[in-house]
């Protein structure tokens, strides 16, 4: 049976006819497109270009496919560069880190810009923020989030409104860093450098259907960068998948903001659980999350209080108000991390390559962690240990849950495994030392 407007949500159908349109637009500005062409026959008329009669999802293929246009002879380039800075001693001086337009400095952009003030602010690398795609009423605005959560950068962050203008004007660079897959082509083609690296934090093909953008995504990884990637799982994934190469960090957990609440209260009230899900985001799993967390709702009704954040949704469009109250998107991170500590249970899935930051950051604040069973992420969850790890259906995860509130014994000993599962290296000892082993820091590495 077909589903109507109302029952696939206001929310969805919001962000569908948003993304059609900007998709659209995007297309028809492209240059030497005859698409602006217009049709003043009727109130329907047949479509003037071909480009016309796309839906937004072959319009967004073809935008994609005309942008990421590389040529083998550019593709050997990246690796003869790559080459001759691997066998030089030369110290870098300067770097150029090349960052797509965002809404908040949180996790995969905040730990960009840890990297780059680390290197700014204590190896002397001049560290520019290149923001690649950020529209001009952006600007502002996007500037100041950067000054609030990391001052050093602020002055040094360019902001230009495509890859085209980028490439015309972005200053030279010992280094250029893309750090999504759309900035590795973009860096493919700058030639004012002398190395190229792909800061690598998920298997980003895994965000798209199978199709030509999957491929263009996958493709990254054989780019001929110097990868330096987010998870020792992830780099395996990797490399298994597109050949050997590359340094991976374990991230950090900044034990002064994450950590847990005193045991005293640990065992007063409702069981809360955190759930970390946003609608439009496929790999968090928000629907298997959602339907596990009515049963256990209708299960235990007020014995638990289930809360989620990070995203701007409402949970009566799924019809799910009775069953979890939606935070939005926080303030900042103490807020996020004062949420987790009051927290018993947290739920988080990730079906790519990456375990996100939720189960380090649940473990930190004493929570037990529920989450998916994903080959890329054994290096850290531990099912029966550390976490309890289910199979994507409703009753698996449900049933986990329920268990660790039928048994606070487990619930206390996933907890406490927990803590001791979490790297105690700080953000800056993990920077230093995955940088020197990447070449970026090619001096002794200052304590």
């Amino acid at each position: 049976m077909p589903i109507n407007n109302q029952q696939l949500g206001s929310t969805a159908l919001r962000f569908v006819k948003k993304k059609l349109r900007s998709v659209r637009n995007r297309v028809l500005s492209y240059k030497g497109s005859d698409a602006h062409a217009s049709n003043k026959s009727g109130d329907a008329p047949a479509p003037k270009n071909w480009i016309d009669a796309l839906d937004w999802k072959e319009l967004e293929t073809l935008l994609t496919l005309r942008r990421f246009d590389l040529s083998a002879e550019q593709v050997r380039r990246n690796f003869l560069l790559n080459a001759a800075f691997i066998d030089s001693s030369e110290p870098l001086k300067t770097v150029n880190w090349f960052v797509p337009h965002f809404e908040h400095i949180f996790a995969g952009i905040n730990t960009i810009f840890r990297f780059a003030a680390r290197l700014h602010e204590h190896h002397g690398l001049h560290s520019n923020i290149v923001i690649y795609d950020c529209a001009e009423a952006n600007i502002a605005s996007t500037r100041e989030k950067i000054r609030r959560a990391f001052p050093v950068l602020e002055p040094n962050a360019l902001f230009y409104s495509n890859s085209d203008e980028c490439l015309n004007n972005v200053p030279a660079a010992d280094a250029c860093v893309a750090t999504f897959w759309h900035s590795a082509y973009l860096i493919s083609e700058v030639a004012n450098t002398r190395s190229k690296f792909y800061f690598i934090q998920d298997y980003e093909p895994l965000f798209y259907e199978a199709g030509a953008i999957y491929g263009l995504a996958e493709a990254t990884y054989r780019l001929g960068l110097l990868r330096i990637v987010n998870t020792p799982g992830l780099l395996e994934a990797i490399e298994s998948l597109h050949g050997k190469g590359g340094v991976a960090f374990t991230p950090s957990v900044d034990r002064q903001l994450y950590f847990p609440a005193p045991v005293s209260l640990q065992g007063i009230g409702k069981i809360r659980i955190f759930f970390y899900g946003r609608p439009q985001t496929p790999r968090n799993g928000y629907m298997l999350g959602i339907e596990a967390l009515r049963k256990v709702k209708e299960t235990y009704n007020e014995k638990v209080e289930i809360i989620t954040a990070g995203g701007e949704w409402d949970p009566k469009d799924y019809e799910a108000e009775n069953v979890l109250t939606n935070l939005g998107v926080l303030a900042d991170l103490k807020e996020v991390a004062a949420l987790y500590r009051s927290c018993h249970i947290g739920l988080v899935f990730m079906f790519t390559k990456h375990p996100s930051y939720q189960p380090l950051e649940f473990m930190a604040s004493g929570c037990s962690v529920v989450s998916n069973t994903n080959d890329a992420t054994t290096w850290l969850l531990k099912h029966g240990e550390n976490a309890l790890l289910t199979e994507p259906t409703i009753k698996s995860v449900s049933e986990a849950i329920g268990s660790l509130i039928d048994n606070p014994q487990l619930r206390y000993k996933l907890a406490a495994q927990g803590l001791t599962s979490i790297s105690a290296q700080d953000w800056n000892t993990t920077i230093d030392d995955v940088c020197h082993r990447a070449g970026i820091i090619r001096t002794t590495v200052k304590k």
